[in-house]
């Protein structure tokens, strides 16, 4: 949820830089407080006006996701190259100029030694700003050299970290420790092919224009036919005065070499059935999915560097949470202090779920629960189902109803909620008569 705040969706960004660029940046978690302040009842202002003005602000309060990711340009941040978790960071960025001056003016309002920006006429127009990050300061400047305001860095880390597409590498000889090596895009190698077949493709268009639109020649005079044709008159002459320039033959190598630089392009890329093409020759699921699963492995360096940013960030949101003091609410899932204990242990992945396998594992993991071979909670980890702890609430829950006192009691609840307390009244009445029945029954019976 922290990542959909933003407009650009941050794992997917960060994908793409890591195969562009052979580099991706992240920048967070970052917490952001709910600055609304709370409305006040105004002079003359009626008691329902207030009411509903509270009640909005209180629900987007409640409403309100304080933590933020994004995937930030790697040209815009200078940091360690070789630091995974860089211990000082310099960001360029920009803001608007009425948001800048609305963020120092709240700044100010904590603080002392806070700039004021002044927005001006335009409140849109764009600032360019300087931000320094380290594990203790974090400092806000204008590109100009003006520093806006200075504070402590309270979460005591800095807000980013990066990793490579794993598609580059140093020089083998070891001479040259520069990361340019190391952030090389997945295209960067075949970019020279990429221009080929970009020729290529223009060459055949002109071929296929020259074959099918073949300069006409005449022994007439050229200017007059031409004036007859534009009217769509007839030609005068015999037909041996007009004729077609021969249409040369062109080698079939040429046509045959856009095939060969597509197979070279797929071996230093992936397949195109990755991207939803169907491969010729391919005609089975078992084939797609070998050719799927090769494929998938150019990406298993910038999967896993991935996934360890993933943990680094999710740890991170568990301190920020816990130093917080209050509970956060994702998607109907709250956390909170009370839960973190300052344990901040976790480990976060992106996984890429084959259907055909999963159903596969699926069948498997009911047939061995069935065998007794895993236990239910194992099964249901295969089955992938999410918050165990509330599954396992809920089929208590389930066991709990399922005796037969707690059933006729919450029928009877229902029947109440329905109108039918009446109906429960006699029917519990009748059941008293009955059981006192049976009680005086016995009694007599052992008198006897």
């Amino acid at each position: 949820l922290a990542a959909l705040q933003e407009p650009e969706l941050t794992w997917k960004a960060a994908g793409r830089y890591g195969i562009k660029y052979g580099h991706f940046v992240l920048k967070g978690p970052l917490w952001v407080d709910f600055e609304e302040e709370e409305p006040e009842r105004k002079r003359g202002e009626h008691q329902d006006d207030f009411e509903l003005r509270h009640s909005v602000w209180k629900g987007q309060k409640g409403n309100w996701f304080p933590i933020r990711i994004r995937a930030v340009h790697p040209s815009m941040v200078l940091l360690d190259p070789w630091s995974k978790q860089p211990p000082v960071v310099v960001e360029l960025s920009s803001r608007y100029a009425g948001d800048l001056g609305l963020l120092t003016r709240r700044k100010g309002q904590r603080r002392e030694g806070v700039e004021v920006y002044l927005a001006g006429e335009n409140p849109y127009k764009v600032v360019e700003i300087v931000e320094y990050w380290s594990a203790f300061w974090h400092v806000l400047k204008l590109r100009d050299g003006q520093v806006l305001y200075v504070e402590e860095n309270e979460p005591g880390f800095v807000p980013f970290c990066h990793a490579y597409g794993e598609f580059g590498g140093l020089p083998s000889d070891g001479s040259q420790q520069n990361p340019k090596y190391m952030a090389q895009g997945m295209l960067q190698p075949i970019l020279d092919l990429l221009k080929l077949e970009s020729q290529e493709l223009v060459t055949r268009a002109n071929m296929i224009e020259v074959a099918g639109w073949p300069q006409a020649g005449t022994t007439k005079d050229t200017a007059a036919t031409g004036q007859i044709l534009d009217r769509d008159g007839l030609l005068p002459g015999l037909e041996a005065d007009y004729w077609y320039r021969k249409t040369p033959d062109f080698p079939r190598h040429l046509f045959e070499s856009e095939k060969l630089n597509k197979a070279a392009i797929e071996e230093a890329t992936f397949p195109l059935s990755m991207a939803g093409y169907h491969d010729v020759g391919v005609r089975t699921v078992g084939q797609t999915a070998i050719y799927m699963e090769a494929g998938d492995k150019r990406f298993g360096g910038l999967r896993h560097n991935t996934n360890h940013l993933l943990t680094i960030v999710c740890q991170r949101i568990l301190q920020l949470v816990d130093m917080s003091g209050e509970k956060v609410t994702a998607e109907a899932y709250s956390i909170g202090p009370d839960e973190i204990q300052h344990d901040y242990n976790i480990s976060a992945t992106f996984e890429t779920v084959d259907p055909v396998l999963k159903m596969q594992q699926d069948r498997e993991a009911r047939e061995n629960f069935k065998l007794g071979l895993h236990s239910a909670e194992t099964t249901r980890q295969v089955l992938r189902t999410e918050d165990e702890s509330g599954e396992k609430k809920r089929l208590l829950d389930e066991e709990v109803d399922k005796r037969p006192e707690v059933h006729e009691f919450l029928v009877r609840q229902a029947m109440k909620e329905k109108g039918l307390g009446e109906l429960v009244k006699e029917i519990e009445a009748k059941e008293s008569a009955e059981a006192k029945a049976a009680v005086d029954a016995e009694r007599k019976a052992a008198w006897d």
